[in-house]
């Protein structure tokens, strides 16, 4: 199955939150296709850039580099 994952759910994802854990549960299925938008990288890396600093957003961004996209 593919799935595209919402922003949000990102967010709450590396902020390890209790919806995070249900969203690591789709990240961790072989059996899923998890799609990466641009869009996303840019929200999820401004959202970063808003609540910790610029070292901390590119600590995080770790696989969504230019070239995995």
């Amino acid at each position: 199955m593919i799935a595209l994952i919402d922003s949000w759910a990102w967010l709450e994802f590396f902020a390890g939150s209790k919806t995070g854990e249900m969203v690591k549960t789709y990240l961790m299925d072989e059996d899923q296709e998890i799609i990466k938008s641009i869009i996303n990288l840019a929200e999820i890396y401004s959202t970063a850039l808003d609540r910790f600093d610029e070292q901390p957003a590119e600590k995080r961004r770790g696989p969504w580099s230019h070239d995995a996209i």
